[in-house]
């Protein structure tokens, strides 16, 4: 980290607070709420968090809320917008589990920042549901990738690729129930389903 600008302020139980930090890698962070102490837990509000990474940019699309109850966190449909797309997380995590996420066109391109020589394009939109137990999660999932490409297969001639997938995961198995894709030159593949 090289800089970090950090604010408080305390009225009555809650605790108002204000931060900007910029990260070793060029990264911009912004985040600001309140925190207070509720029967049982605490209660986080988030009114802005954003990152920023170049022309790259996630925020928080709305308030939102929070909740710690033991080792429960409840979540009330947190949305972030990721440049042109969107991801979205609503229910509760802990011993048990009880989440969706909702994918919106999403830009793979975010995953360059991490890894540039990924060369990643394209966008991602989807949706799961993850219940069972934090000890042995259950996930259905349903995927759809529009105009990939990737260092890895750009030799190839087949960019940009379609791919959708969908599927479950459970006791440590992934299950497809369908998996297709088709790209440029004739490109085209169709898993046998169910695999494996």
């Amino acid at each position: 980290m090289i800089r970090l600008n950090a604010t408080a302020t305390q009225t009555g139980t809650t605790t108002g607070f204000n931060a900007n930090a910029r990260l070793a890698n060029g990264s911009d962070i912004a985040v600001a709420g309140t925190l207070a102490p509720v029967d049982g837990g605490y209660r986080l509000g988030l009114d802005r968090a954003e990152l920023e990474q170049g022309a790259l940019a996630a925020r928080l699309a709305a308030p939102t809320v929070l909740s710690v109850a033991g080792s429960t966190v409840s979540l009330d449909a947190v949305k972030l917008n990721v440049g042109a797309g969107s991801v979205t997380a609503s229910g509760t995590a802990g011993e048990a589990l009880d989440i969706g996420l909702d994918i919106n066109a999403l830009p793979l391109v975010i995953a360059n920042a991490v890894m540039p020589e990924l060369g990643l394009a394209g966008t991602l939109s989807g949706n799961a549901t993850i219940s069972g137990l934090s000890s042995a999660p259950q996930v259905t999932f349903t995927a759809d990738a529009n105009g990939i490409n990737a260092a890895a297969i750009g030799d190839y001639g087949i960019a940009p690729l379609h791919a959708s997938v969908s599927g479950s995961y459970a006791d440590n198995v992934v299950t497809l129930a369908a998996l297709r894709a088709d790209g440029t030159g004739g490109c085209r593949y169709r898993a046998p389903a169910p695999y494996p």
